[in-house]
């Protein structure tokens, strides 16, 4: 990471993995909008009492040096700007409602379904929620299928996670709750994921606590053939 002078403006722009990913493929980068984030901006430096008046409330943001632009813009621009109504009062935050954990022993059928609701509060408008799973083999959806999204980093996956991760699109019903219900994965081993949930719209996001998927199956133990 460095740092680019903030006395002058400057537009400082790299390709992310994926857009390299396409020109080797000699694919066109099919650009069609943009995004603002206010990552690197420290606004506990708006100084209302500054000496020389309310011109120079900002000065301190202003000067602030700014990160240099990274091929990972997914994790650099997580907490991005949206538009709100004028007349807003509180920024959008996400309600998410997380089931009972998965019962052990029970195999992975329609038996063993734990239902997660997603909704967006302090905001008016319907939204579409991505649904983000860094193992998309340890969760099976009811309804729809995960989007293979191992091919790049994407936002809220670790690294060690991308060959795995998942995502799928969620609408809304009339009442504006988004739900998703998963299965476990037919396993002899416990293990532990999460779910993070993102609004479309707004950006708002939250991940879900540790998901234990627990033993569903017996291992079976083969003895080897005598001669």
């Amino acid at each position: 990471m460095g740092y680019l002078d903030g006395s002058t403006i400057t537009v400082d722009a790299v390709l992310t993995k994926q857009g390299r990913k396409l020109l080797a493929q000699g694919q066109s980068l099919g650009i069609q909008g943009f995004c603002l984030s206010d990552t690197g901006i420290d606004y506990n430096l708006w100084n209302t009492g500054h000496p020389s008046g309310s011109a120079y409330y900002g000065e301190a943001i202003e000067e602030l040096p700014q990160t240099e632009a990274s091929p990972q813009g997914e994790y650099f621009m997580r907490n991005k700007l949206v538009t709100l109504p004028k007349d807003s009062t509180a920024l959008p935050l996400l309600q998410l409602e997380e089931p009972s954990a998965f019962e052990a022993g029970t195999i992975a059928t329609g038996a063993n379904v734990r239902e997660w609701r997603v909704t967006t509060a302090n905001f008016t408008q319907p939204e579409n929620y991505w649904v983000i799973c860094p193992n998309r083999q340890l969760l099976h959806p009811l309804a729809g299928a995960w989007r293979d999204i191992s091919g790049v980093s994407h936002q809220f996956i670790a690294e060690a996670d991308i060959r795995s991760a998942g995502a799928m699109l969620l609408t809304p019903a009339a009442n504006r709750w988004a739900t998703v219900s998963f299965n476990p994965a037919a396993t002899d081993t416990a293990y532990s994921t999460t779910l993070t949930f993102v609004g479309e719209v707004t950006g708002t996001y939250k991940t879900t606590s540790n998901i234990i998927v627990p033993v569903t199956q017996t291992k079976i133990k083969l003895k080897g053939a005598r001669g």
